[in-house]
């Protein structure tokens, strides 16, 4: 970032971030780690969760395992992400010199980052409401329902008649 052509990214809603000629700390290094990669990982998080619900009801699942699953493996990512961002941030602070400067410790990013994803799979596990065999029958075969009310019908009025 001292030297070179200007570095360029967009963060998560679509701003600009670019720095030229500057050391990697002070607020460059505020904006690294202040709420750059928390967005994305809240978006893959609710996209992970919406398809693996949509994708459990599909297949007929339950959707607490699948869920219990999906949050083990989200977990995964948060941690390599904070890792690789420690990785990164002590590169730029070292200048070269990487083994100089020590690993920045993410365990409150990577313990907000949880708690985020435990709260959504909570909330997820708390609006489910399991289905009934009863519905699943239903579901596959609606018009034996529709039948046997008919029949019904059809018995008393031929009882009352």
């Amino acid at each position: 970032m001292t030297a070179g052509p200007l570095f360029k990214c967009t963060d998560f809603y679509g701003r600009q971030i670019s720095y030229q000629g500057i050391e990697f700390s002070g607020s460059a290094r505020d904006v690294f780690w202040t709420r750059y990669i928390e967005p994305f990982l809240e978006n893959i998080i609710d996209h992970v969760v919406t398809e693996t619900l949509r994708l459990s009801a599909e297949k007929r699942q339950d959707p607490k395992l699948t869920l219990l699953e999906a949050s083990s493996l989200l977990k995964s990512l948060i941690h390599r992400a904070f890792r690789r961002m420690a990785d990164v941030d002590r590169r730029l602070c070292g200048k070269g010199y990487p083994e100089k400067v020590p690993l920045r410790n993410t365990d409150s990013e990577i313990a907000g980052m949880e708690q985020f994803l435990d709260q959504r799979i909570i909330a997820e596990l708390a609006m489910n409401k399991p289905r009934h065999w009863i519905n699943e029958f239903y579901d596959e075969h609606p018009f034996l329902f529709w039948l046997i009310g008919f029949l019904i019908t059809a018995a008393g009025l031929f009882l009352a008649g």
